[in-house]
């Protein structure tokens, strides 16, 4: 069994046939490192599901000289990928979408998901749960920046993804928790000689 096999019955019991047709819709895809998925300004009308690798979200800060960017979410393997609001809503993207490893994923267009959840047993709980995972990883985050400090966001980065730290290159996850890189390198360095 592949992993979106495994992952779609992990959100629902699905009949056999209905999972071998959902399956039939997803295409695969590979994106080498650094490739984007989305880019700003176009409309997010497919949902990848991340079978290997590691991407982040990011949209352009166009008003800040310090970073070049402002990273809103991590995604690794096991998790679907898209545009939230461009995606509900059929509206350009304001953010980009970018593999940070060689990345390898299945997706399945807007339409098809569409089609499914009108024919298909189950394809709309499918649909519901791959929302509502983006919803507990945005509070998540939304939890980190809250935090009194940004050695408290960093622990509880570490503790939410303890896997992803050395995967990810540190002004990102600086970038993910709006500190500034050489903060954030303070912070490691603090961490190791404790």
């Amino acid at each position: 069994m592949n992993p979106l096999e495994e992952k779609l019955l992990s959100i629902y019991k699905f009949q056999e046939n209905d999972l071998v047709t959902i399956l039939s819709y997803f295409k695969e895809r590979k994106f080498p490192k650094k490739t984007f998925l989305l880019q700003e300004g176009e409309v997010s009308d497919r949902i990848y599901f991340l079978q290997s690798g590691l991407i982040r979200e990011f949209s352009l800060n166009h008003n800040c000289q310090e970073f070049e960017d402002l990273t809103t979410w991590i995604a690794h393997e096991g998790k679907f990928v898209y545009s939230v609001d461009s995606y509900v809503n059929s509206l350009p993207s304001h953010f980009f979408i970018q593999a940070l490893e060689n990345t390898h994923t299945y997706y399945i267009e807007r339409s098809s998901i569409e089609y499914l959840t009108e024919s298909v047993h189950g394809a709309s709980m499918m649909v519901s749960k791959i929302y509502e995972n983006y919803l507990v990883d945005y509070e998540k985050r939304m939890q980190m920046l809250r935090l009194p400090n940004a050695m408290a966001a960093y622990e509880q980065f570490l503790k939410t993804y303890p896997d992803l730290s050395n995967r990810i290159p540190d002004k990102y996850i600086a970038s993910y928790l709006n500190i500034h890189p050489k903060s954030l390198s303070r912070l490691r360095n603090y961490k190791r000689k404790r």
